[in-house]
């Protein structure tokens, strides 16, 4: 029996999240060394995901496919996905946001400089179609064709988020919203954090059977308010506890 099957409550959740958590970092970190990349390499890519983190989006993933009648093995080379590009956008954004920390400790740009760090980053999306590419290989034609159509509207809704914000802080917007502020948390946030692996955990549990529609209303609403908990928390002592800039966010 598993440790998280003896609890129950807050504590079933946090032992599910633990267990989850453990797997995906395991078969993030085999996936990279099947990879053989340079030493010099490798030692950035592996940098982040080896930094202590929550592993929010792989559990939802795990959790929604179980929840659709699959098991953890059905999403795992999905999960490893998501938690790669992840890995991914943290290098990126970073960069973007001259953030000094991240986990805990130097954010990669500040340790190797930005053109390791960008380099890293780029190597990190990349190793993320692995996995994609093994796992559509053994789904039905279909099933698999979805897969891969979920994680390319990810990337270009994650990527557009991305620049709204940067196109409002060129232009030094201030007079923004609470519509403003959840148009740029859907596209920014929302979609890799909640909507997509919630989303692609179903398909892939249900075998392509799943509403996914509704699962992207779940998701938003998931997203925003982990988004916001986020933000608070960086402008609280817990913020700190977190390896996050005390105020990073609102500069």
């Amino acid at each position: 029996m598993s440790a998280a099957a003896t609890v129950s409550g807050p504590a079933l959740v946090e032992a599910t999240l633990a267990a989850d958590r453990r797997r995906t970092r395991e078969a993030l970190l085999n996936h990279l060394c099947d990879r053989a990349l340079p030493d010099e390499l490798h030692e950035l890519v592996a940098d982040y995901p080896v930094r202590p983190a929550k592993g929010i989006r792989p559990s939802l993933c795990l959790a929604s496919c179980r929840a659709h009648g699959g098991r953890t093995a059905d999403a795992l080379p999905a999960a490893v996905a998501i938690e790669l590009l992840h890995n991914a956008f943290l290098v990126h954004d970073d960069i973007c946001d001259d953030a000094r920390t991240r986990r805990g400790s130097e954010a990669l740009h500040v340790r190797y400089g930005v053109p390791r760090a960008l380099s890293a980053g780029n190597a990190l999306a990349w190793a993320a179609l692995g996995p994609l590419l093994d796992h559509a290989g053994t789904l039905a034609p279909q099933l698999a064709l979805d897969l891969l159509a979920e994680f390319d509207h990810l990337a270009r809704r994650t990527i557009e988020g991305q620049a709204l914000e940067l196109g409002w802080r060129g232009r030094d917007l201030l007079e923004l919203g609470v519509d403003d502020y959840l148009r740029i948390v859907l596209d920014k946030t929302c979609w890799y954090t909640s909507i997509h692996p919630c989303r692609v955990g179903a398909l892939l549990g249900s075998g392509g059977r799943a509403d996914l529609e509704a699962i992207a209303r779940f998701g938003f609403f998931l997203g925003a308010v982990l988004q916001i908990r986020d933000d608070v928390e960086n402008v609280t002592d817990r913020g700190e506890a977190h390896g996050k800039e005390f105020g990073g966010d609102i500069v």
